[in-house]
């Protein structure tokens, strides 16, 4: 395997980029847009690794199409296991007549391999136009020879049937691909991992920067973004305060004990802070979030107040609470299954969660212009992943309300002002950007709106004291 650094920071993790059959960095250097330390692994003609990324506390592994089964094997050898690996277009058996690329046409391309081949090859890749003209200007420079040897030597490897990671967090199926059969890709991840179709897609998507934006937070960026936000926040963030105190009263009808230890993750201003404290009487309050906290803002709150800065995935309280809240916060986390299943074990017996996310409709107003979103979950996926980690459901339902705006410069300003576009590295808007802006921000009644989706969670942890096995 050969690498090359797209972008090096000297963050904390890095993005592994394992590439398909015929690459090499060329065409990912768009990668530097991500404002995160990356990485391009490519070329299989030898499967061996010599890159070291010791230095880092952690990595995560994005991979695409033959990329997929290298990133696979490679993993299998690793000690540490990556904080999020993301599938694109390709599957853990790339040689396969229901799970990959079929047998014969595999075999075929091999046989006829050649400049003239090649070059259908790319087309059928690209799918469109545009998506040619652009990998034409940014082609590899491959040889026809380095190209055969590559395709010999995952051949020669998939074929031994070696174990390889199966731990996808998520993986996208191009509905276009005809490369990677759409159907095939389909079966594969059936049974491994959560699969999302890329409508209207081919092999090679238009979209590696939204889809890596949408699963890998910038943590650094979000604790600016959020860190800045702090003194403009509250008059902004209606739609944020009327979730909270919606959340408030589905916690309060459906358990309510005082003097217990609460624990809040993403407290910022205190808006569910001030509103809940009051009324449960906490004998602790601890108090999460990862920017700077303005300690001031809690100073009329009456128990003993401690204050937990960081990143909710990787700190936690040293007591266990009986209660966990957050509101609109949970989106933020970059691997909530694992979130879920840290803070199942760090709550007390019979202890409750009660957070507020987003749902797929939450902002839906923003996606025509603006290319990286959030990653949201439905109620079904939310489902699935609090019984995992073994929470007993008492509500999950959702909610849509819309918020209005006299234009599109008050709608950006409300986003920059709650810290809500932290997804992104800025970038100043220009004139001709703003126009374009305007125009597909859908309006009614001349004015511009945005829709809000919560979801409501409140969930408890059984009691295993008492469990009778």
């Amino acid at each position: 395997m050969k690498h090359q650094s797209i972008q090096n920071n000297h963050s904390r993790h890095i993005i592994l980029f394992f590439a398909g059959w015929g690459m090499d960095a060329t065409p990912f250097q768009i990668f530097s847009e991500l404002g995160k330390d990356c990485m391009v692994v490519y070329d299989y003609s030898d499967f061996n690794a010599d890159f070291d990324i010791s230095g880092y506390s952690g990595y995560y592994v994005v991979a695409w199409s033959f990329g997929v089964y290298a990133a696979a094997h490679w993993m299998m050898s690793q000690k540490n296991k990556p904080l999020k690996a993301i599938a694109i277009n390709g599957t853990i058996s790339p040689i396969d007549d229901e799970y990959g690329i079929p047998c014969k046409i595999f075999d075929a391309t091999l046989n006829t391999l050649s400049e003239e081949s090649l070059k259908k090859f790319i087309r059928r890749m690209c799918g469109n136009n545009i998506n040619h003209n652009w990998f034409m200007e940014n082609r590899p420079a491959r040889t026809i020879d380095s190209l055969r040897n590559e395709m010999i030597a995952m051949k020669e490897i998939s074929s031994q049937h070696q174990p390889v990671f199966d731990k996808w967090d998520v993986a996208y199926i191009s509905e276009k691909d005809y490369i990677f059969p759409t159907d095939n890709q389909t079966r594969a991840w059936n049974n491994i991992s959560k699969h999302i179709i890329l409508n209207g897609e081919y092999h090679l998507p238009r979209n590696f920067i939204q889809i890596i934006n949408s699963n890998i937070i910038n943590k650094d960026l979000v604790k600016c973004r959020f860190g800045k936000s702090m003194h403009t926040y509250d008059s902004y963030a209606h739609g944020q305060a009327k979730i909270a105190e919606e959340l408030l009263n589905k916690w309060k009808s459906i358990d309510f004990h005082t003097g217990k230890i609460i624990y809040e993750i993403g407290c910022g201003t205190g808006t569910l802070t001030k509103q809940y404290a009051k009324t449960f009487a906490p004998s602790k309050l601890i108090l999460n979030d990862i920017a700077d906290i303005p300690e001031e803002r809690f100073d009329g709150i009456s128990p003993v107040t401690e204050f937990l800065k960081g990143d909710a995935e990787s700190v936690f309280p040293s007591e266990r609470p009986f209660y966990i809240v957050s509101a609109s916060t949970i989106q933020w986390l970059e691997n909530i299954p694992t979130f879920l299943g840290n803070i199942y074990n760090l709550l007390d017996d019979n202890g409750y969660i009660s957070i507020s996310s987003f749902g797929k409709c939450n902002y839906q107003e923003l996606r025509p212009a603006f290319s990286s979103t959030l990653r949201y979950h439905s109620l079904e996926e939310w489902k699935e992943m609090l019984e995992i980690a073994g929470f007993i459901i008492d509500e999950l339902s959702e909610d849509k309300f819309q918020t209005e705006f006299d234009s599109a410069k008050e709608l950006l300003k409300c986003l920059k002002h709650t810290g809500v576009n932290a997804i992104t590295t800025p970038q100043k808007i220009s004139k001709d950007k703003y126009t374009r802006l305007q125009e597909l921000l859908p309006r009614k009644n001349g004015k511009y709106s945005l829709t809000f989706n919560p979801i409501y969670i409140i969930a408890h942890k059984k009691d295993e004291k008492n469990d009778i096995h």
